[in-house]
Order: structure tokens, then C-alpha cells, then sequence
């Protein structure tokens, strides 16, 4: 037979046991580095036995070994877990399992236990008409035991095919989990029949391109699509508008269609390892997703509508060239964890205060002239937030004292000229129903403190009544058997959050309560009962500080709009409570 070439190989990253290092409980990840190939797995959390079943095609032109190396995530960065060195020359390259032994770096006191699988086979490998039958009577047979027992998932992983069989339709096209993973698929498989298929696996191939026809796949919710040679997305990827998670990771991609927007409905999005210089501005629009993965590009910026993705949880920037954040990155208030490591980051944008849930944040090697800031991150997370959230705090003041400054000399600009004898409209008065700043029309002539004691005592009361509402928004929520019961709250945190935002900027920063955890198996009444329930504790949190400010010797200025603030909510709220009382 003819003998496989070597240029290409293989490489999947199977699983791994007994992991530990400094710590009992891992978030582990794998590095691949041959030549100058450099592959990372996913990150898998809270294990020490975690499984990626990922695979990688190396370039092996250039190296004659394979570094593997096994690190964890923790709060204070990346911590090594093991290495292993492989020789191309001894390394078996049939696609069998194999369990290496971790050991630890020369001159290094590390400590490894554990141990991880590979597999290693020829990217272009030669299969003979023998095997070629085999492969096809277990096709068949996999199929048939699969309609047999009425299944509707269907693992056709490793089984050489380069093209779709036919014995996978001959039956029915109602599969819904199809894997194809490390076959020798090079172009994107026909899938046109399969239109209720909801996840779709094609890891590990050498595909180059996606098809451009995916509309017969609208119902997909997964796809994985890591370890191939992809270097184009089509825009028909606006036709997946039920897409929920995809893997596009370590691939050969440069750019990216507008339509990649019109995926509304992705919560996790993995783009690491691939070659893109930019991305487009339709990315803001995708604000339903929670994960994003960038690392590993050549990104040298984000578009400024990249905040919109408010949703967003977890996002990973590391290993770019990105020397500038938006100036609205802080309106991605939910961030939890963030990695900027390895950039080219000279300072971070104010608006960063407002991200007051980070929990890990990771700026080693990026060339920031804020000193005071990377003490403040060597301390510790906590420490950079609080000092991110003062520095906010002072700009926001700072801006308002500028303003008051230029109202104060356009006043004094307009007395020097007179008003040529003009007599001044007298402005007309606002009904005193309308009023929201606690005053009526017959108080124009107190003093500045009768004004200052009457404010406070009219924010004071109506703050107490509010939080006499909220209690009963959470006490109807606790008993909500339906959307229909939710919704309502849901719809009045909504039209709530312009005042919170109001308050916020007249107050130092308050901490906004973590988003909420999900299970899997929960249903969507539970996890909008959860959404909701955690905005409320967020508004609650607003309540508590308006009221310490109001019960303070606050200026003038800032009790005033906190007043309307209060009024404008608790008209909100005295209607939705009336609203759900009436049904």
C-alpha cells in the first residue's frame, strides 16, 4: 500500500485523571506546541478527571516532537499541572488511546500527578478497500441498532467516512444529535435532508469551508465545528437563528460575515485559536450571549457596538494584539471572569467601574502605565474592582462639577449682556400631580434649608413605601405557577432600570448581586423566576443607598434627583402591584 505521508498529523486530546496541583479541585486545559503550531483545549471546570475529545491537525514539517503541557485557571492566573515530551519517531500514529504520565519541568520543585489520553493518527491516511467494507457494515449496523431501539442520536465519530452514507437516510432523517467527529470529511456533508437535527458534531476533520446553504439546518442548537481547516463562515449563518453554542476553535479563520449578528439567540461562542484581525460590528447584537472565547487571534481592537453583548459572563481576550477597549466596555456589567493577558494594553476604559462582578481577572504581560492599577491587581481581584469603581466615581463627579461650572458662567455671560429690557417669561408652573422631585408649586419661596429638610423627609417616606412594594413583588413572585405571573415583575424591573441607572450615577458605586446560576434540567418559568428574583435583590440594593444618601447630609443637587428617582419608581411600582391584585 502506499506509504501515509507525515506532513499533517492528528492529534486528539481525549481525557485525563488524577489531576492535581496546589489544589484538590481543577479547572484544567491542555496545550499542544509542535514546531510553530500551538493548539488549547477547552477549559473543563471543577474536575480532576476531565474529558475534551478534542483534535487538532499539526503541521509537523518543521518539529520532530510534540510538547504537551496540562494547566489550570485560578483566581491568580494559570498554574501548571504536568508536561509530557513526545518523539514523532516512536509515536504511534494508528488513532489508538493511549495514557501518558505527567511529570513535572526540569529544575522546577512542580507538583504532578496524573495522567492524560492521546491519540495520534495520519491527517491523509490510507484506508484499504478492506477496511473501507468494515467501516460500512458497522455504519449500517450502528444505524439499525439506532432505529431499532428508537433512538435519535447517533455516533458515527471515527469511522474514516468523507462523505455522508446513504444508509444514514434510507431509514428516516428525524436524527437529532449526530456526531461525525474525526472522520476525513474535507468538504462541508451534505445535510440538507436532516432538518430536525439539534446538534451537529464535525470535530476533527479537514473541512475548509462551511456550506453555504444552512438553511435546512435552522433547528440546530449545537454545533462543533473545532480542529478543522475552516477559514470562511458563509453568511447563510443567519439562517441558524436557533443555534444556542458554537465551537469554531482552532481553525484557519481570518474574518467574519455581518450575519454572524443574526445569531440572537447564542449563549456560548468559542472563536480561540484562528486568525481573525477583526470582527464586525454586528457582534453587538448578539446580547444573548453568556461565553465568548477570542483568544488566540490577531485581534488589534473591538468595535465600538461590542458592549451591546450585556449578557455577557465569561469572555477571553487573551493571546491578541488588542491595544484598546471600547469606551462602553463597562455596560458588560455581568462580566464574572475576563482575560486580557497577553496584549498590548497600555490603560483600561473608566467605564470598567461599573463591571463590579468580576471575580477573575487576568492583565499579565500587557504594557499598562496605570501603576497605581497593577498594584491594585496584584493584591487581588477585590482590590482592582474597588479601585476601578473609585476611579469611576471621581470621573462621573468631576464631569458633573465641569458642568455646573459652564452653567454657572453661561448665566453670568447672559447677565453681563441684560436681557434688553425684555421682561422674562415666568416659566410656567408643573401641576403639582406631575411634581416628582417632592416639592409643589407653593414652595418656590423657601429657603435653601426648609427645602433641604422637606426633600429629605419626602425621600425618606416614599423610599420606605417602595420597599413595601418591592416586598410584595417578591412575595408574588415566590408564588408564580406560570410566565403569566412572572412577567409582569419581569416587565416592571424592566422599565425600572432608567431610574436605577439615574440613581447609580448620583451615588458611589453599589456591588450588583452575581447572576444567576443554572441547572441544565431547570425549565425556563425557574430560570426567568431566578432572573427576576436576583433584579429585584439588585433594586433593593439601589433602595438601601438612596436611602443612606437621603438620611445623610447630602447636597441639594444630589437629593433632588434621587427624589424623582424614588417618585418615578414607586409610580412603576404601586402599578404593577395594582395590576396583579386586580387579576
Amino acid at each position: 500500500p502506499p506509504t501515509p505521508t507525515m506532513s499533517l498529523l492528528k492529534a486528539a486530546v481525549l481525557e485525563a485523571a488524577g489531576l492535581y496541583g496546589d489544589e484538590m479541585e481543577t479547572n484544567p486545559y491542555v496545550v499542544i506546541a509542535a514546531g510553530r503550531n500551538r493548539f488549547k483545549t477547552q477549559l473543563q471546570e471543577y474536575t480532576c478527571n476531565p474529558v475534551w475529545d478534542e483534535a487538532f491537525s499539526i503541521d509537523m514539517k518543521d518539529s520532530k516532537k510534540i510538547l504537551v503541557t496540562v494547566w489550570t485557571k485560578t483566581d491568580d492566573g494559570d498554574k501548571f499541572l504536568g508536561l509530557l515530551t513526545l518523539d514523532l519517531g516512536t509515536l504511534a500514529i494508528d488513532g489508538s488511546q493511549n495514557w501518558y504520565q505527567l511529570s513535572g519541568r526540569r529544575g522546577k520543585d512542580d507538583l504532578v500527578s496524573g495522567e492524560v489520553c492521546l491519540s495520534f493518527m495520519d491527517d491523509v491516511a490510507v484506508v484499504s478497500k478492506k477496511d473501507e467494507k468494515k467501516a460500512g457494515r458497522t455504519i449500517k449496523d450502528k444505524v439499525a441498532d439506532a432505529v431499532s431501539m428508537n433512538e435519535l442520536d447517533l455516533d458515527l465519530s471515527g469511522m474514516e467516512l468523507a462523505v455522508i452514507p446513504e444508509v444514514l437516510s434510507s431509514y428516516h432523517t428525524n436524527w437529532q444529535n449526530l456526531d461525525l467527529g474525526f472522520n476525513r470529511f474535507g468538504t462541508w456533508p451534505n445535510l440538507s435532508n436532516f432538518h430536525v437535527l439539534q446538534e451537529l458534531w464535525l470535530t476533527g476533520n479537514k473541512m475548509q469551508n462551511i456550506g453555504d446553504d444552512l438553511a435546512p439546518l435552522a433547528s440546530l442548537k449545537v454545533m462543533y465545528l473545532n480542529g478543522n481547516m475552516i477559514s470562511r463562515v458563509p453568511p447563510s449563518i443567519k439562517y441558524l437563528t436557533n443555534l444556542e453554542k458554537l465551537e469554531l476553535q482552532n481553525n484557519r479563520l481570518i474574518t467574519l460575515p455581518h450575519e454572524i449578528g443574526d445569531l440572537t439567540a447564542l449563549e456560548e461562542l468559542n472563536l480561540g485559536g484562528n486568525d481573525l484581525e477583526e470582527l464586525p460590528p454586528s457582534f453587538g447584537k448578539m446580547n444573548f450571549l453568556e461565553l465568548l472565547d477570542l483568544s488566540g487571534n490577531v485581534l488589534t481592537s473591538l468595535p465600538n457596538e461590542f458592549p451591546g453583548c450585556e449578557r455577557l459572563l465569561e469572555l477571553n481576550l487573551g493571546n491578541n494584539k488588542v491595544s484598546k477597549l471600547p469606551g462602553d466596555f463597562g455596560n458588560m456589567s455581568r462580566l464574572v471572569s475576563l482575560n486580557l493577558a497577553d496584549n498590548k494594553l497600555t490603560d483600561l476604559p473608566l467605564s470598567m467601574g461599573a463591571c463590579v462582578h468580576l471575580d477573575s481577572v487576568l492583565l499579565e504581560r500587557n504594557p499598562i502605565r496605570d501603576k497605581e492599577l497593577m498594584r491594585k491587581y496584584a493584591i487581588g481581584t477585590d482590590h482592582l474592582n474597588d479601585y476601578l469603581g473609585k476611579r469611576l466615581f471621581a470621573f462621573t463627579q468631576d464631569k458633573k462639577r465641569r458642568a455646573r461650572e459652564i452653567e454657572r458662567a453661561k448665566k453670568a455671560a447672559a447677565k453681563l449682556r441684560g436681557d434688553g429690557g425684555k421682561k422674562k417669561k415666568k416659566k410656567p408652573a408643573i401641576p403639582q400631580s406631575r411634581r416628582l422631585d417632592g416639592f409643589d408649586d407653593n414652595d418656590e419661596d423657601l429657603t435653601d434649608e426648609q427645602k433641604h429638610a422637606k426633600i429629605r423627609a419626602h425621600s425618606q417616606k416614599l423610599t420606605g413605601e417602595c420597599k413595601h412594594e418591592v416586598i410584595t413583588l417578591k412575595r408574588n413572585l415566590m408564588r408564580a405557577k406560570g410566565l403569566e405571573d412572572i412577567l409582569p415583575i419581569a416587565r416592571c424591573i424592566r422599565d425600572l432600570m432608567p431610574f436605577m441607572n439615574d440613581a447609580r450615577m448620583q451615588m458611589a458605586p453599589i456591588p450588583k448581586p452575581k447572576p444567576p446560576l443554572f441547572q441544565g434540567h431547570e425549565d425556563k418559568l425557574t430560570k426567568l423566576k431566578k432572573t427576576t428574583a436576583v433584579a429585584l435583590r439588585e433594586f433593593e440594593s439601589v433602595l438601601g443607598g438612596i436611602f443612606n444618601v437621603v438620611s445623610g447630609n447630602a447636597p441639594l443637587e444630589q437629593l433632588i434627583p434621587l427624589s424623582s428617582v424614588i417618585t418615578g419608581s414607586l409610580g412603576l411600582l404601586q402599578e404593577a402591584t395594582k395590576g396583579m391584585n386586580d387579576r
